[in-house]
């Protein structure tokens, strides 16, 4: 059963470290999009491709509200959401095989 506990560890160190590659991302989008940075750029676009992956499914529940739009902060909510209770589940239960 070792192997089960070690293989879920993996999964569960795989994905918190996915979880906060884009909370990470998702926060310097947020930031680039208030100060209005050469949108040609293609580090710029990398970075909104990257964030868009997780906030605009979001999008499409949540519209932006005026001027302001509180997807990127309800995507970061369901980020740690999934982290705290999925991520923290996996690897419990691969601590306790292992």
């Amino acid at each position: 059963m070792f192997i089960v506990g070690n293989l879920l560890i993996a999964i569960g160190s795989v994905l918190h470290i996915i979880i906060y590659f884009f909370y990470i991302v998702i926060i310097i989008a947020a930031v680039l999009s208030w100060l209005r940075p050469n949108p040609y750029h293609p580090l710029i676009i990398t970075i909104y491709k990257l964030s868009d992956i997780v906030v605009n499914p979001i999008r499409r529940f949540i519209p932006p509200i005026g001027f302001i739009d509180i997807s990127p902060f309800i995507a970061l909510l369901i980020l740690y959401f999934v982290d705290l209770f999925v991520v923290k589940t996996i690897l419990q239960l691969g601590y306790m095989l292992s």
